[in-house]
């Protein structure tokens, strides 16, 4: 059974023919029915298995995006973020060998600073992003690339 507040798994996740899925609904996807799923498949398999490590590290994304998006954030929760991530990405080296972390993945680690001098995602995220995408749209470019382009307040 479900939560109240939980919408239920897509049926097809990721086909062409399921539509685009929400940031909250990959949200919910990969938060509960990912992690209840996972859990049943892999969990209670030998903790030295691949899935069964597999599994692990991906919880410690999960517990990682938790934090991060909680509404009021403490201390020992930014350190609690930055343990979560720092075991993810040590799982990612030693699961995928293969591949090399990307500069994203070094940028989270920036985060728990961001989170304790800032307080929680929710009060900073986007907004003034958006703001100067905004901002930068407005500017006639002509259609020319490699313009140098200033911005003045007016």
């Amino acid at each position: 059974m479900l939560p109240s507040w939980c919408s239920p798994a897509p049926p097809r996740i990721g086909d062409k023919g399921q539509g685009k899925i929400s940031a909250d609904g990959w949200r919910v996807f990969c938060t509960v029915h990912v992690i209840v799923t996972l859990g049943c498949l892999w969990g209670s398999l030998p903790s030295n298995s691949r899935e069964n490590q597999l599994f692990g590290n991906f919880c410690d994304l999960v517990s990682a995006t938790k934090i991060a998006s909680k509404r009021s954030i403490t201390a020992v929760n930014v350190e609690e973020f930055g343990n979560s991530m720092l075991r993810y990405l040590h799982g990612l080296n030693k699961l995928f060998p293969m591949y090399q972390l990307i500069p994203y993945h070094h940028i989270s680690l920036h985060l728990s600073e961001l989170l304790f001098r800032f307080g929680p995602t929710t009060a900073w995220r986007c907004w003034v992003f958006e703001r100067y995408n905004h901002m930068i749209q407005k500017i006639e470019t002509n259609g020319r690339f490699g313009l140098c382009i200033c911005i003045h307040n007016n």
